[in-house]
Parts: C-alpha cells; sequence; structure tokens
C-alpha cells in the first residue's frame, strides 16, 4: 500500500479539482436519458390530495441544480413559497412528494424499512459491486446491521478512546511544527489534515492497523489514499440519478476513477489477510463480524470488499467534514472562539484538579462537560448539514402520521436543509447562533428537529463514535490553537455542491497560531 501514501498529482492538492467537470458531462448524458424516459413511461398513482408545487418552472430549476451539484439549494428555493408541511412536484406526470414537517418526517424514518426504503436505483447505486449495510433494506439489512452495530455500543466505545486521543496528539503536534513564524502563523489546508486524522483513526479503529498518515503525508498536499477515497461519494450520487445501472456495462470517466478506490480496498483486505494470524495484529470486531458473516454465506468476498470501501469512505469523510466545517465557522466568529476556549480550559483545569495529574487523555464520559463546544457543533451541522437531503420510496400503501395518504411507490423526499432553514422551527435561521443550542447535548439533538445521523431504525450505528472523534479532536485544536479566516485570495470565497454528501467546491484554508 506504500504507494498510496505519496503525494496526489492533482496541482491544486483537492480531491475536487478536476472532478467536477467530467461529473457534470456525464450528469448531462444522464439528464437526456431520464427526461426521454418519464416522457415515455407511465406514471404512477397520483396523489391529487397533496398539494401541489406553486414555485413557477420547477423542472427547469431542477435540472439546472442538478448540473451545478447544487440539488439540496432547490429545495431551499421551494420553502418560502410552498408552507404545506407535505407537497409535490410534477416531471412530466411524475411525482416526488416533499416532506418539511419534523413529525412527519420521524413518521417516515421510524417506519423503516418496512413502509420506506431507499428506491432500487438508490439502493443498486450504494451497494456498488457488492452489497453492503448502508445500501441493504429489509432483513438483508437487519442480518448485516446486528454485526456493524454492536462493536458501537457505549461500553464498547469506551475502549477506543485511547486510539482518538493518541491521533488526536499526534495531528496537534504534526500542525504546530508547521508553523515557522508563531507571530503570523501558518495557513493550513484544514480540509486535507482532518482527513489525515480520520482516516488513520477509521483504519485503527475499523480495520486494526496502522495507516500512519499524519506522519506519512506531506503537509498541506493530499495524499492519493484520500483523493481515491473522496471518489466514492460523488459517484454514488451520480449512480443515484442514472435511469439504469450503466456502470454493470461500461466504464465512464469517473467510473474509472471509481475502480481506483476499488484497487485500495482490495489491497486493504489482502493487508487484512496477510496480518490476520500475526499474535501483533488487533482483531477488531467489526472485521471478525465481516469474516463471521462470509464463513456463513451472508455475503461473498465482493460484498466483503463493498463493505471495507464503505467503512473507509462513510467511517472519515462524514467527520472530517465536521471538524473541517466547525473549524471554518468558528475562525470567522472570533467571540464564538473566546468562548469556546474559555469553556475548553475551564473544563479541562476541572477535570485535571478532579483527577489529581495531568489529563492527557479525555474519555468518552467527559464529553458532555463540554457543553458550549456541543452547542457549536450542533449549529455548524445545522448550517452545514452533511447529509442535506434523502431520497425514500413507499414500500406499500401508508397514511403518514394519520392525517395523508401515501400511495406505494411513491417517491418521498425529505429535505433535512429546509427544515433546518426555516424560521419557523429556527428563528434568524440564516445566522450562525450557538445559543439557539443552549440546554441541548449532542444525544439529544433529535428532539430538536435535527437529524445528523438520521432517526429511527436506520439511524447511523457510528454516531457515538464520531462524537468522540469530533469533540475529542476539537477540545485537543482549540487548546492550542487560535484560528482565523485566510490571508491568501484563492483561499477565499468557498462555495458548496452536493456530491451524496455535502462538500466545498476547493479545500477549506484557515490561519492558524498557537496559543
Amino acid at each position: 500500500m506504500e504507494n498510496f501514501y505519496q503525494c496526489s498529482n492533482n496541482p491544486m492538492h483537492s480531491p475536487i479539482v478536476g472532478k467536477i467537470n467530467s461529473l457534470q458531462i456525464e450528469y448531462f448524458f444522464i439528464l437526456i436519458i431520464i427526461s426521454l424516459g418519464l416522457l415515455l413511461s407511465r406514471a404512477k398513482r397520483e396523489h391529487f390530495h397533496i398539494p401541489i408545487c406553486t414555485t413557477k418552472h420547477s423542472f427547469f430549476k431542477f435540472w439546472n441544480r442538478i448540473l451545478r451539484l447544487e440539488l439540496h439549494l432547490y429545495y431551499r428555493d421551494l420553502m418560502p413559497d410552498n408552507p404545506f408541511p407535505i407537497f409535490r412536484t410534477l416531471f412530466f406526470g411524475h411525482e416526488m412528494i416533499i416532506l418539511q414537517d419534523p413529525n412527519d418526517i420521524k413518521y417516515v424514518m421510524n417506519n423503516r424499512p418496512e413502509k420506506y426504503i431507499r428506491g432500487k436505483d438508490v439502493s443498486d447505486a450504494i451497494n456498488v459491486n457488492g452489497s453492503n449495510v448502508v445500501g441493504l433494506e429489509g432483513h438483508h439489512w437487519k442480518t448485516q446491521r446486528k454485526f456493524t452495530a454492536s462493536p458501537f455500543n457505549t461500553l464498547k466505545i469506551n475502549r477506543m478512546d485511547r486510539d482518538i486521543n493518541d491521533y488526536s496528539n499526534r495531528i496537534m503536534t504534526r500542525l504546530s511544527r508547521s508553523i515557522d513564524n508563531p507571530q503570523c502563523g501558518i495557513e493550513v489546508n484544514i480540509s486535507n489534515e482532518t482527513v489525515c486524522y480520520t482516516l488513520d483513526a477509521i483504519f485503527k479503529i475499523a480495520f486494526g492497523f496502522e495507516l500512519n498518515l499524519i506522519e506519512k503525508s506531506r503537509f498541506n498536499e493530499i495524499s492519493r489514499i484520500a483523493e481515491y477515497t473522496s471518489y466514492g461519494f460523488p459517484i454514488v450520487q451520480k449512480r443515484v440519478f442514472s435511469p439504469f445501472p450503466y456502470w454493470r456495462l461500461f466504464k465512464t470517466p469517473t467510473e474509472k476513477r471509481f475502480e481506483l478506490l476499488r484497487e485500495l480496498a482490495y489491497q486493504v483486505k489482502d493487508e487484512i489477510k496477510y496480518q490476520w494470524n500475526s499474535p501483533h495484529f488487533e482483531k477488531t470486531e467489526l472485521l471478525s463480524g465481516l469474516f463471521q458473516e462470509r464463513e456463513q454465506g451472508i455475503i461473498d468476498d465482493e460484498s466483503f470488499v463493498c463493505n471495507l470501501m464503505v467503512y473507509m469512505i462513510t467511517g472519515h469523510e462524514t467527520s472530517a467534514k465536521t471538524l473541517a466545517n466547525f473549524i471554518w465557522m468558528v475562525s470567522e466568529n472570533p467571540e464564538i472562539q473566546e468562548k469556546l476556549q474559555q469553556e475548553i480550559d475551564r473544563e479541562l483545569s476541572i477535570l485535571q484538579s478532579q483527577l489529581g495529574h495531568n489529563l492527557e487523555n479525555l474519555s468518552f464520559h467527559h464529553l458532555d462537560n463540554f457543553k458550549y463546544l456541543q452547542q457549536v457543533l450542533l449549529e455548524t451541522l445545522r448550517l452545514k448539514p452533511i447529509v442535506p437531503v434523502v431520497f425514500l420510496e413507499a414500500n406499500q400503501d401508508d397514511i403518514i402520521n394519520g392525517h395523508t395518504e401515501i400511495y406505494e411507490g411513491a417517491r418521498i423526499v425529505i429535505p433535512y436543509e429546509m427544515i433546518y432553514r426555516s424560521e419557523k422551527y429556527f428563528p434568524n435561521a440564516d445566522q450562525f447562533d450557538p445559543e439557539r443550542w443552549s440546554g441541548v447535548l449532542f444525544d439529544h439533538c433529535n428532539e430538536h428537529h435535527l437529524f445528523p445521523f438520521g432517526y429511527g431504525p436506520k439511524i447511523c450505528p457510528g454516531r457515538k463514535l464520531v462524537k468522540m472523534e469530533v469533540l475529542i479532536y476539537l477540545i485537543k485544536f482549540f487548546k492550542c490553537f487560535n484560528v482565523s479566516p485566510p490571508t491568501t485570495p484563492s483561499h477565499k470565497n468557498i462555495s458548496e455542491h452536493l456530491d451524496f454528501v455535502l462538500s466545498t467546491d476547493k479545500p477549506i484554508y484557515v490561519t492558524i497560531k498557537n496559543r
């Protein structure tokens, strides 16, 4: 795997550059085929009892937003003109039913996967070349869920704090050593640095061996392994909109890049098999579960590799993006940063006095002491939601919350960001205001209309690991550094796009200084 540590050939050191144009070209042809298919196909039962979208030219706006990789903004644009809790859009006679009441969303998510599932096209896209726990539905999902959820319960998550603290300390050391001039600080590609941290953490916790990107990769330059894992979400998003699984027949330019990710997953599998019988190899519960599934015939070799790919992508990208977004938002708000650092200094001092020695490692049960930190994190997840929109399909006729009938086969859209930007639920919704979360802890945000990990039976099983991974990093980061916006013009004016998860069009840079 040594070649994966090398610096990417991308001149901008970003996995985004050079990928968007090819994606957009492929989207263009996909949308032409979809439009023809919609014109020629027969629409399903229409929900005449549900109000129709009043926004003009919604069809053209929809396609435009897809081509610009901004589909999440399409649903945000619909919000002012459509005050209904449930409404629908029509494209060539085909409906999409949009929910914007949090209670209706909770109902639908609570009834997964019995009544509401991902459509077959979405499942095919996520399952790529094999099956995995994220893409499966029904009893297949329930079987794999048993193996994947167990390693992340509260008792077992406490055993992971040593590794999380170790990688946090190492990335802080790397950042400190990069600062040549203590007075001026240094501009840091914080997107890249958080990826190094989260990739190292997920490889150790999930796969049992050291990746050591923190030590081996160049500062402010993206490694090939980080670049290849970044291909996953954009290509899955494109597949979701594809009218048929063309990738099983031929490879487009972006699909060829996806093959690099598959090659990486196979090398990880080979490394695991090579080290499995070594007395020094840590056999993680996640890996043991996958091997057990394969021995029982639940999954084949291709699905084994597919699950490794999913753990690599979802296990690090969501945490890395959350960390980068948090630091970006705080860099723009110095008064919030000051209050945040005051809490971190105070709570660390209290913990150290209680323990009677210098606190080097934070435990999972320490984290709820940092209440303002969690408020800032929740506000970051509200304005920068990692998953701003979810697409489902009704698996049977149903009545949502006892008030609206939904027919089998109906396309359901859950636009989380639409709720997060609603003045009804969040006054001054466009303002970054952590105080709105006063008294709310990270674990209870679902009760306050925020769903960063989903909701119901299919809620993300790794949410407690993400909490520990993100909060420990942030405590150590803001204990060591002050952060401010970058001064280099090319590092400013960041915009966002949707590639299955919310991403930025270029890496996030901030200026850091030692405190």
